[in-house]
């Protein structure tokens, strides 16, 4: 488990690099989960748990002077735990998925006060990068650049490391403990999951009762697969 781990950490922060250097998509969860599913020789939980991510946060996206939550950070965490703690208890069973999103879900939060202290340190960086130029130092740049590159990588992989970790020690323990209630609670959500995620989706396209009908059709099909 330690090396899978390291791998999953180290692999996490080039990913989230995306967010603010490459910015080539792949930080998106969509492409962040698949890959760190792909590591771990679970592409499947990877998809899904990346697909749950991009539908509940296809609406916060980084406009202006707006940091969003870090789906990036949050869609590795939930699926290398989902991954890792699901071989030590038997299998990656969908109500340990969704305790892994339930219990993970606040470390984008926690992602993006991270991003804001990184882009303000970023900010006092350029003050000498543009000192560098004045002085036509090119190599001075380049090292400003670097630093801010480096900062933010190890910053990322030990946070994603010393997360992954703790949360797997965490759901490896709690999840014997879940009685059949609390399962079949987690089966609910993890039904539910999507269907907000479609809904969250369906309200950025901002077209006049679209959300109230998709509510009334998910109703009728959960009802449905209810009784069948």
């Amino acid at each position: 488990m330690w090396l899978e781990s390291v791998g999953v950490a180290l692999v996490g922060g080039l990913i989230c690099l995306d967010r603010n250097l490459l910015q080539v998509m792949i930080s998106r969860p969509i492409v962040a989960g698949p890959l760190t599913g792909l590591l771990l020789s679970d592409f499947s939980t990877g998809l899904v748990v990346g697909a749950l991510m991009e539908l509940l946060w296809i609406d916060r996206l980084p406009i202006g002077s707006y940091i969003p939550p870090n789906d990036s950070m949050t869609t590795i965490l939930i699926t290398a735990v989902s991954i890792l703690a699901g071989t030590q208890v038997g299998r990656v069973s969908p109500e340990l998925v969704t305790l892994a999103v339930v219990l993970l879900l606040p470390v984008g939060l926690l992602g993006q006060k991270i991003d804001t202290l990184v882009t303000i340190q970023n900010n006092k960086l350029s003050h000498r990068a543009i000192a560098c130029a004045r002085k036509g130092d090119a190599r001075g740049i380049s090292r400003v650049h670097l630093t801010a590159i480096a900062r933010a990588f190890l910053l990322n992989v030990v946070l994603l490391f010393v997360m992954l970790i703790a949360a797997v020690a965490v759901i490896r323990w709690l999840f014997p403990l879940l009685s059949d209630a609390m399962l079949q609670g987690l089966r609910y959500m993890y039904i539910f999951i999507p269907v907000l995620g479609v809904a969250v989706a369906i309200n950025t396209i901002k077209v006049r009762g679209v959300v109230p009908v998709f509510c009334v059709l998910s109703l009728v099909l959960i009802v449905i697969a209810e009784f069948l």
